[in-house]
């Protein structure tokens, strides 16, 4: 069924008059078409608005309640809020919840006057994952993301364009997932082994499986680097480094003491970087061997995280203590040597952009990358991810109103906001003209700028 015969069908659909497999036909096509799901709250409004209240707020409230019931449990057919309804909304109402459309309107604050424009393509749901995993990732005119299906995950791969689903697999419960432009990796638990998988990303065919056992229950996350055909990874205090063709293991390497803890390795001419909590080491990709290894003037007493950040000369590493205290830590790539370190806020993030070093935590700063010192501050307050397009940062902001928000890159000055409401958004990532968006209602927003 196409956008026209929804069109043609929607007053039968709303009588009820369509047998079975047309309804399905329907709403499967509401489910994957914005557009047609978008006629139908338009519909929703109208309806409401001839019965003379306050179109827009009465239908979403009452949308949204119902939403909430059904969440606990407790929604029945003597719930009073839809079944007062004239037939034909209350059919709506089912509709939209059986298509799973949650009440989330875009709309561009009155803010900016640079052209700035934001508008939804096509969205996707169902049982997203947002967590860790929940930045997508767009590869052959496709959106990688993870559906939680029972007890398993399923690697879904989107049509760019159309939202389409162009091919699923079930990969088990999957903890990473990275991708360099043939292929995506996934880490995943299996009954307490761990495993990683390679797979196409052009039709979803697992190319190899490798298998590691190890020693702690509590590795469950792991955090991979690719780099000049190499997918590197760390636990247990050893660094593994795999071919991502075949699937061989081609070297470990084990760092120094139990007490020492890494950030995540960072690739870049042959050589693999990799800050310690009291060292900093260079290997050769290759090979593994130890090409310098230099102490830090100090020995942290906090912990660091794998967020990393890397331009061609420099390598920015984050640090969090355990009261919440954070440090940024820049090294020059050459020689390892410590440049420069910087006190801030607890770090949630480090990106790179403009000469600047963007850091975010509880708001959004920028440091020049070679020196360290404050470019600007941002109190955006709640913010989840960032991402860029260029000379803008979009940053998903969640406090009172979810919002996006534009930034210059170079000055912090707010560009424009584009309000999400109803959902908190959980991360974004953008390519060319195109933004994904997830939320926390496991949907996936296809946008243009």
């Amino acid at each position: 069924m196409n956008c026209r015969d929804v069109k043609e069908k929607t007053d039968e659909y709303l009588l009820s008059n369509l047998n079975k497999s047309e309804e399905d036909l329907f709403e499967a096509h509401c489910k994957k078409c914005a557009n047609c799901s978008q006629s139908l709250i338009d519909l929703g409004t109208v309806l409401v608005e001839s019965d003379k209240t306050d179109a827009k707020e009465s239908f979403e409230r009452c949308f949204s309640a119902v939403q909430q019931e059904i969440a606990k449990s407790k929604f029945d057919k003597k719930w009073n809020i839809l079944y007062k309804l004239p037939p034909a909304l209350q059919k709506i109402v089912a509709c939209l919840i059986a298509v799973g459309v949650t009440f989330s309107y875009y709309s561009p604050a009155e803010t900016g006057t640079d052209g700035l424009k934001l508008s939804i393509n096509w969205k996707q749901d169902g049982n997203l994952l947002t967590n860790h995993n929940d930045r997508p990732i767009i590869r052959d005119g496709k959106v990688f993301t993870l559906r939680k299906d029972q007890a398993q995950n399923k690697l879904v791969a989107l049509d760019k364009v159309t939202g389409d689903i162009a091919w699923q697999q079930p990969i088990g419960l999957t903890t990473t997932l990275v991708s360099d432009d043939t292929q995506i990796y996934a880490g995943q638990l299996h009954d307490g082994k761990f495993s990683i998988s390679a797979l196409s990303v052009f039709d979803g065919q697992e190319k190899w499986t490798y298998e590691y056992t190890f020693r702690s229950a509590k590795k469950k996350n792991f955090q991979f680097h690719i780099g000049d055909g190499r997918l590197n990874w760390i636990v247990n205090r050893t660094i593994h480094s795999f071919d991502t063709a075949k699937g061989e293991l081609l070297w470990t390497r084990k760092l120094n003491s139990k007490k020492e803890s890494y950030a995540l390795p960072v690739y870049d001419k042959g050589k693999l970087f990799i800050a310690g909590s009291r060292n900093m080491y260079t290997l050769d990709v290759g090979t593994g061997s130890v090409l310098n290894k230099l102490a830090h003037e100090e020995v942290y007493t906090h912990y660091l995280k794998p967020k990393v950040a890397t331009t061609i000369d420099k390598l920015f590493v984050s640090a969090n203590s355990s009261k919440g205290v954070g440090r940024v830590i820049c090294y020059d790539k050459t020689s390892g040597n410590k440049l420069w370190q910087k006190n801030v806020e607890k770090i949630q993030k480090l990106q790179v952009s403009h000469g600047l070093l963007i850091v975010k935590n509880k708001k959004l700063e920028a440091f020049d990358q070679s020196t360290g010192n404050l470019v600007w501050s941002d109190p955006i307050g709640g913010c989840y991810e960032v991402a860029f397009r260029k000379d803008k940062i979009f940053a998903i902001n969640s406090t009172k109103r979810h919002d996006i928000i534009a930034l210059d890159t170079k000055t912090g000055n707010h560009l424009k906001s584009f309000a999400v409401s109803g959902q908190s958004c959980s991360g974004i990532s953008i390519d060319g003209n195109d933004g994904f968006l997830t939320t926390n209602a496991g949907i996936l927003y296809s946008m243009s700028f």
